[in-house]
């Protein structure tokens, strides 16, 4: 289940060797996390994207309601646009949160449909 991780970091890898482990913590967290900077710079890439990704759906929302409160003229002159790239946008967003969500679950099959299959189903129904 593991053999991945276990493999990731090779433990018999040059090292410099000392007598004494650092005497402050931020040297002690930075020498013994050297083999891992690469993964730590992906695992802080791919959350600041997940994040930003979160963020403009919430923006969206609110953008949505605040066009909704105007009149319906209005809407169909101001937000047409705006509002079909805000439902593509939702629509591509649910569905990479669905594939990262199935391969992080390689050998476990999810008991419902993914939120992105519902999704779908609810913007193919309502077209």
């Amino acid at each position: 289940m593991f053999r991945y991780f276990e493999n990731f970091i090779d433990p018999y890898s040059e090292y410099t060797q000392t007598d004494t482990p650092p005497t402050t913590l931020w040297a002690f967290l930075r020498g013994y996390y050297r083999p891992f900077y690469g993964l730590l710079a992906l695992i802080t890439l791919t959350e600041m994207s997940i994040v930003a990704l979160e963020l403009g759906v919430i923006f969206g929302v609110g953008w949505f309601v605040d066009v909704i409160h105007t009149t319906p003229n209005l809407i169909v002159d101001y937000a047409v646009r705006g509002l079909i790239a805000l439902a593509v946008f939702i629509c591509c967003t649910a569905q990479c949160a669905t594939i990262y969500v199935m391969v992080g679950k390689t050998r476990h099959r999810p008991r419902s449909l993914p939120p992105a299959n519902r999704l779908w189903r609810m913007v193919l129904s309502s077209i």
